[in-house]
């Protein structure tokens, strides 16, 4: 899953269905096709830019819990990460 919310935000058009950008809309260019345009329209709609550092940072977290490290002060990190994706989406 998190593989496809990332190649999808990598390859976000503003064009791409269901954007209201464009009409009508042009052939979907997202790589993961109109999942992918979805997914990518939708995070990008409510978190801007922040979905970026999001998408990096649950990344690292998943790398990590695959590698048996442990992670801790987990909600701190969540709170940290979202004052994160708030100031870069503003």
């Amino acid at each position: 899953v998190w593989v496809v919310v990332l190649l999808s935000l990598a390859s976000f058009s503003p064009t791409d269905w269901p954007s209201h950008a464009v009409w009508p809309h042009p052939t979907t260019s997202n790589i993961c096709g109109d999942v992918g345009a979805f997914i990518a329209y939708h995070l990008y709609s409510i978190v801007g830019a922040g979905a970026y550092a999001i998408v990096i940072f649950s990344g690292l977290f998943l790398g990590l819990r695959l590698w048996g490290q442990p992670l801790s002060d987990v909600w701190l990190r969540v709170i940290g990460l979202t004052l994160l994706a708030v100031a870069v989406g503003a």
